[in-house]
């Protein structure tokens, strides 16, 4: 198993302090994207028009998501604050803010009211005593943003019901991004922002974003690389 740091498109392997641009140009298949071959629930949940959105509009994620694109900044490389977030001019026009995405794609573009509430919610995710006193106190035993990029095979049916009749195998080199891994124990925990955090507010959210099935992606990519967590937590946020 390879550790390291690279700067082209990667071999299988655990990529520690690996940054988000650096992430994303990597011709590799995240969650979202597999998720496409997921017919189930694409129908379940609704998100086949968003998921298609994505394919034709080059990868961007949507405004709605730059909050937690910023927040992960903020979190995470704190440094990189002014270069990377910045004030959208022309937030409230798709087009204009797409514009400002084409020019500066590495910028994440918020409102006034974002940029603030993004500030309050990484002030209290590092005040927060499961990260102060679970996840930093962790040292030389605690890696941030770990990609990790493994081979992962399927199998998709071209006939219903459940392809008895037929079917393709397939290999997909696939990439995953985690916020925190602790390789002492090890677990990994996934930051997560959401306007509603009780326990019944965020059920909703796995539910609707999929959660679980990118817990499931992330711990089969690190098993491909016989490195198997033993538990996969989120740390949440209320925006």
């Amino acid at each position: 198993m390879e550790i390291g740091r690279i700067s082209v498109i990667p071999e299988p392997g655990i990529y520690l302090n690996t940054p988000e641009p650096e992430y994303r140009a990597w011709n590799a298949s995240n969650q979202s994207r597999i998720k496409l071959l997921d017919r189930d629930h694409l129908d379940t949940h609704g998100v086949a028009a968003k998921a298609q959105w994505e394919l034709t509009n080059q990868g961007y994620p949507g405004a709605s998501m730059e909050v937690g694109s910023a927040l992960h900044v903020r979190v995470f490389r704190p440094h990189e604050w002014n270069d990377r977030v910045d004030l959208s001019p022309t937030k409230t026009h798709a087009e204009g803010w797409k514009r400002c995405k084409d020019e500066r794609p590495h910028v994440h573009f918020l409102n006034q009211e974002e940029m603030d509430a993004v500030r309050w919610m990484a002030d209290n995710v590092m005040a927060d005593p499961t990260v102060k006193d679970t996840i930093l106190v962790e040292g030389d035993a605690l890696r941030q943003e770990v990609a990790v990029v493994a081979d992962l095979h399927g199998y998709y049916p071209t006939t219903e019901p459940y392809g008895l009749l037929g079917g393709t195998e397939f290999t997909v080199r696939c990439k995953g991004l985690l916020d925190w891994l602790l390789t002492r124990l090890p677990w990994y925990y996934d930051l997560k922002s959401t306007d509603d955090a009780s326990d019944e507010g965020f059920r909703r959210s796995v539910t609707r974003y999929g959660y679980g099935f990118q817990i499931a992606f992330y711990e089969e990519l690190l098993v491909a690389l016989h490195f198997p967590v033993k538990r996969s937590l989120f740390v949440i946020v209320e925006n």
